[in-house]
């Protein structure tokens, strides 16, 4: 190997800043893990004086990222060390023309061979409307009390306000998804993906359970917790809305928790409602639910969010809840009357 090589020229570029985090206003938050990518993600927030809170993810193999701020290149050591002169060499190409031409410095960045180098082209992130869940996590205490004698427990929160190397299973994976998780171990090992559709007062979930916590309930117990507590994060709320891919997901809908049922015809707007007549059986109900998910490729589900509807929920959760260690029902102490001692508790919104 010749001198230079293990000896490179430093690089006297003043358009290029090799930076630390605070020195350009990143934090990081914490890391979590996504069982359906297989990715450990680090969360950071890129700091303004502002009340806008600006979050972005990188791959946990990431160690250096680079971005154009007013005219001026900048690279970032995410871990605070110092850079080598080798490292630096890569960034020589950078003057005045490639830093006017986005396209241009993508491409020379694509040839930067570090794999723990990232390019972020449009930094800084967009801000992150933030909603307040505060009131929801009240009542989710409350549910709690209900799940005291289990291995699990149950909260409400954006993916990066998680404890540190958490590990989340979740429908589809985002830094800034609201998620309803059941804990256990403190892990996130069954979730509802929580959105809202303003325009059409609608709490929107999406639900995935890990396959290690199946058949405990956990995501019926979700479901009513998210019946019950939806108000308190959208005060406007009218219906919790899920689109149903199998006919299991649609019936649990509509015989735990009130459903009604329907499929969106070609024309945009357009919609079939479906009707189940009382002399339908569970057997006719779920044949009819996949004739039309087979036709129409799923069944959205409402849940009008009336005071019945959320009576409902609470009971439901009640009744579910002696499901969840390690899947069998949890004998209750009888008195002379062979009525339970235990009360069930009801949370009022």
């Amino acid at each position: 190997m010749s001198s230079s090589e293990e000896n490179p020229t430093p690089v006297t570029n003043n358009l290029v800043n090799f930076v630390t985090k605070a020195e350009v206003g990143i934090e990081f938050i914490t890391s979590v893990f996504s069982y359906e990518k297989g990715v450990t993600y680090n969360i950071y927030t890129y700091n303004t004086n502002t009340d806008c809170k600006r979050i972005f993810d990188l791959s946990r193999l990431i160690k250096y990222i680079g971005f154009i701020k007013e005219g001026r290149y900048y690279i970032v050591n995410l871990n605070d060390e110092d850079f080598s002169e080798t490292f630096k060499n890569n960034f020589q190409f950078i003057n005045e023309s490639t830093i006017q031409n986005t396209l241009e410095i993508t491409k020379m960045m694509n040839r930067v061979r570090n794999l723990d180098f990232k390019y972020i082209n449009n930094f800084p992130p967009d801000c992150t409307e933030i909603v307040d869940l505060n009131r929801a996590r009240h009542y989710l205490g409350s549910l709690n009390e209900v799940l005291s004698n289990s291995e699990y427990s149950i909260d409400i929160k954006y993916v990066f306000e998680m404890e540190q190397n958490t590990k989340v299973t979740s429908y589809n994976f985002d830094i800034k998804d609201i998620l309803l998780c059941m804990y256990n171990n403190s892990n996130c090992v069954a979730s509802l993906t929580v959105s809202y559709d303003d325009k059409k007062k609608q709490v929107w979930i999406d639900s995935r359970t890990n396959e290690f916590h199946g058949n405990k309930n956990l995501n019926k117990l979700l479901r009513a917790a998210i019946i019950i507590i939806a108000k308190s994060i959208y005060p406007n709320a009218m219906y919790v809305s899920s689109l149903a891919l199998n006919p299991a997901s649609a019936y649990l809908m509509i015989k735990y928790f009130h459903a009604s049922a329907h499929v969106e015809l070609e024309e945009p707007g357009i919609i079939e409602s479906v009707i189940f007549k009382d002399e339908h059986t569970p057997d006719s109900i779920k044949k009819q639910l996949s004739e039309k998910i087979t036709q129409y490729g799923g069944v959205f589900t409402n849940v009008e969010l009336n005071e019945t509807n959320i009576d409902n929920a609470n009971r439901q959760f009640q009744k579910l809840r002696i499901k969840t260690n390690g899947g069998r029902s949890r004998k209750r102490r009888k008195t002379r009357g062979g009525r339970s001692r235990k009360r069930k508790r009801k949370i009022h919104i």
